[in-house]
């Protein structure tokens, strides 16, 4: 099965949130190695003196429907 890892920026203020930017990062063939690549993104973002911002999230969701 294929794994999606994308990113969604929300847009927060004091009254509601909504999608700013979302974007396909990359395509796996499994959830494993779809958490190992997010997992890698924070490790990488750390390393080089950064954090994530809280408004950006990060997430793996399997690509469901018939292979060509």
């Amino acid at each position: 099965m294929t794994w999606l890892l994308f990113m969604v920026v929300l847009q927060i203020n004091q009254s509601d949130a909504w999608v700013k930017h979302a974007e396909i990062i990359q395509t796996l063939h499994s959830e494993k190695s779809c958490i190992r690549e997010m997992k890698k993104i924070f490790a990488d973002a750390k390393e080089q003196g950064n954090e994530v911002p809280k408004m950006v999230n990060f997430g793996c969701v399997p690509l469901k429907g018939r292979s060509i």
